[in-house]
């Protein structure tokens, strides 16, 4: 275990920051002219695609379970993600936050499997509690909808200081 924590301490990063710099770095403000919801979904979808032959040909990542059900939570957790990330882009004017926490998210369920006991793995961890399982999927949509709400609220609080001049 150590040692898988140790390798990801090294790659993760790399890895977040290879992604979200295409992602979040690149692709998102090229298709921000569709409106932030449909970019966000577009880069999702992107995304989900891109990560598909990693999924079906390799018994590496996603390999488990029920192939329909592991593919509908996987893509559903991307597109979340998706929109979590591209508001912390957009809030933050950066590609840090999203890589921060990409990496993040992917070392904590690299670690969490090997500290939780389970008499069900497949459901604990494809179904549930991995790192595109039901919950969190709606965990990260709704703290996508939270930062979303902080984002408008900045974007309304500029408009009209903008207008006024007054803070």
């Amino acid at each position: 275990m150590w040692m898988n924590m140790l390798v990801l301490a090294i790659t993760g990063p790399i890895l977040a920051f290879a992604e979200e710099i295409g992602w979040r770095g690149y692709l998102l403000p090229r298709v921000m002219w569709l409106g932030e919801r449909r970019a966000m979904l577009l880069v999702g979808g992107v995304w989900a695609a891109w990560h598909l032959p990693y999924i079906l040909f390799t018994p590496y990542y996603h390999s488990e379970g029920n192939r329909l059900l592991t593919l509908s939570l996987f893509i559903g957790s991307v597109l979340a993600f998706s929109f979590f990330f591209g508001y912390l882009r957009l809030a933050s004017d950066s590609v840090w936050p999203p890589v921060l926490a990409h990496f993040a998210h992917n070392w904590a369920f690299a670690v969490l499997p090997a500290i939780v006991a389970t008499d069900h793995p497949v459901v604990f961890g494809e179904y549930l509690a991995g790192d595109t399982g039901l919950f969190v999927m709606l965990g990260t949509g709704l703290l996508a909808c939270l930062l979303a709400g902080v984002w408008r609220r900045r974007l309304v609080l500029s408009e009209r200081t903008a207008v006024s001049g007054k803070i």
